[in-house]
């Protein structure tokens, strides 16, 4: 049985749909408790980190480069988990997120492109690197969180 091409535009406009229903279901109160869970894992991925990076656990290569990998994942999510809209309680996100969405976003591609170099450190076996690309880690996030997050 060959392909057919004809039912390529209803199943488009399904697949835009689904699409735009999720959008909504991201929009909903859901997002706020969604975003909240994605930082408690990444600081976990980084309190993981940070005990091999300053000698307080066991230094496994493939652990740091899973919660390095975790943490780039959680970071290139970011930008989604803040539709226009969602500052409200119990976000503790400011409203210069949306202001200055670029700044924003750009701390988070920070972010997530620090976490990548420190994937490849690990892997790589290489301690000084992991722990150069473990500080852009950290920076990012605590420039982040002074710039667009309330206390």
């Amino acid at each position: 049985m060959a392909f057919s091409l004809r039912f390529a535009p209803p199943l488009g406009l399904a697949l835009v749909l689904a699409a735009s229903a999720g959008l909504a279901w991201a929009t909903g109160a859901d997002v706020i408790q969604a975003r909240r869970e994605g930082m408690k894992t990444m600081k976990s991925d980084v309190r993981i980190l940070s005990e091999m990076i300053e000698g307080q656990g066991v230094v496994d290569p493939q652990t740091a480069a899973r919660s390095a990998r975790s943490l780039g994942e959680a970071a290139r999510a970011i930008p989604g988990l803040f539709p226009e809209g969602s500052a409200r309680p119990p976000s503790t996100a400011r409203l210069a997120v949306w202001a200055d969405w670029a700044q924003f976003t750009d701390l988070a591609r920070q972010l997530s492109d620090a976490a990548e170099d420190l994937e490849r450190a690990a892997v790589n076996g290489s301690f000084e690197d992991a722990s150069d690309a473990f500080v852009r880690v950290t920076r990012s996030c605590r420039n982040c969180h002074r710039a667009f997050k309330e206390d």
